[in-house]
């Protein structure tokens, strides 16, 4: 029985013993007693009444925690933003399990673990500054007016294997499952596929699906995306001229031939540093 019906059961007991037994332990006991509810519990609801004037169970201390507010205030001080912190060197100096440590700080405070994002390590000051400055020139010439189109490619692997449910497998003794379900064999160069596509605020641009084991080249980029799509993109959306064109960052996109293409059709683009 969980507690819901036991207490369910204790506020029918009481009703039943103050409305229509009047008050009488004997009466109320026969009644329930043909329900088939033990005797034993019926008295005991019925004395919990009689003393403490409830029918819900009353609160208990429970078991005492191994990690006193004090103290846990104390690791939540010593680990909050911070990097490269242990719960088990943390479990050794309270003297307790790591899980205790975990379940802890996971129910009893705001502490959580996170994933540090990466960004841009500048080096020197030097860097800092030219990346603020060539951010405040392209901000301010979008403020103008100026169109920013965009372009990038996504990969898709063709084995299937990463797929979440592929990743995973069920046995009840993995030394016999098969090679082939336990193992994910997996090739150096898989194939996959290459989907391109240019955007702006006007529109996307056709999409150039390739399949390859390796990362677009600079022949196909620029055949393939610059030349059959990219610029049949600006000449149909972007005629007045008034855009930016910001590659992706990879290294054929910033290809010789592929800036003198955009700047034999006085393509405006954003030149990469370094």
């Amino acid at each position: 029985m969980t507690r819901d019906e036991r207490e369910a059961l204790s506020q029918r007991i009481c009703n039943f013993y103050c409305d229509s037994a009047n008050k009488s332990v004997k009466t109320t006991v026969k009644y329930f007693v043909k329900q088939n509810i033990p005797q034993r519990t019926i008295y005991y609801i019925l004395n919990k009444y009689l003393k403490y004037g409830i029918t819900i169970d009353r609160p208990r201390s429970g078991r005492p925690l191994k990690l006193s507010d004090k103290k846990l205030k104390q690791i939540v001080k010593s680990v909050n933003n911070r990097t490269g912190v242990s719960q088990r060197e943390l479990a050794k100096d309270s003297h307790v399990h790591h899980s205790t440590i975990s379940r802890n700080l996971r129910k009893r405070t705001s502490i959580r673990i996170r994933k540090r994002r990466t960004a841009p390590k500048m080096d020197s000051q030097d860097q800092e500054k030219r990346a603020k400055t060539n951010c405040g020139k392209l901000y301010r010439k979008l403020l103008r007016g100026c169109d920013l189109i965009l372009d990038d490619e996504k990969y898709f692997k063709l084995a299937g294997d990463n797929v979440n449910s592929n990743r995973l497998f069920y046995s009840t003794d993995p030394v016999t499952a098969p090679t082939d379900i336990k193992f994910r064999k997996k090739k150096k160069f898989e194939p996959k596929l290459m989907v391109w596509m240019a955007m702006s605020s006007k529109g996307v641009s056709n999409m150039y699906v390739h399949k390859s084991k390796q990362a677009v080249n600079e022949d196909t980029y620029l055949n393939e995306c610059i030349n059959k799509r990219l610029l049949p993109f600006i000449e149909k959306y972007h005629q007045n001229g008034n855009y930016l064109f910001w590659p992706d960052l990879a290294s054929s996109h910033y290809s010789e031939s592929v800036q003198e293409r955009l700047n034999e059709k006085n393509v405006p683009f954003v030149i990469r540093k370094g």
